[in-house]
C-alpha cells in the first residue's frame, strides 16, 4: 500500500510544462507545519517540505486554480526519482508525492 495525504500551504506557484506529446505536468512543493511540546514544556514548531507533482488534467487544474500560499489537501503516492547531477556528476534522488486527488482548502477569492 502506497498512499499519503498531506495538508499544507503551497510554497510556490505550480510550474506547468508538457512531457511528451500531450501530457501536462505540474510541480510545486507543499509546506506542512507541526508542533510538539518538550518534556520541559517548551513548544517546538517544525516545518516539512514535500515535492508534489500532478499529471494531465489534474496538473492543469492545480496550475490554473492555485497560487503560492494557498492551503491545499493532496492525496497521492510516494515516488522516488533519481538522476545524475550535471554539476557534480553524482547520483541524486528525491521522493515526491504524485497527486491522485486534491481539495482546495483556500476560500474562493471574491
Amino acid at each position: 500500500m502506497n498512499i499519503v495525504t498531506i495538508v499544507g500551504n503551497l510554497t510556490a506557484d505550480f510550474k506547468l510544462f508538457n512531457a511528451g506529446e500531450r501530457t501536462a505536468v505540474a510541480s510545486s512543493s507543499l509546506a506542512y507545519n507541526d508542533s510538539y511540546k518538550k518534556p520541559n514544556g517548551d513548544k517546538v514548531e517544525t516545518t516539512s517540505f514535500f515535492e508534489i507533482v500532478a499529471f494531465g488534467k489534474l496538473g492543469e487544474a492545480l496550475a490554473k486554480y492555485t497560487a503560492k500560499g494557498h492551503k491545499l489537501g493532496v492525496t497521492g503516492r510516494l515516488q522516488q526519482r533519481t538522476w545524475m547531477d550535471s554539476e557534480t556528476g553524482k547520483k541524486r534522488s528525491s521522493v515526491q508525492v504524485v497527486v491522485t486527488d486534491f481539495d482546495f482548502l483556500q476560500p474562493k477569492a471574491a
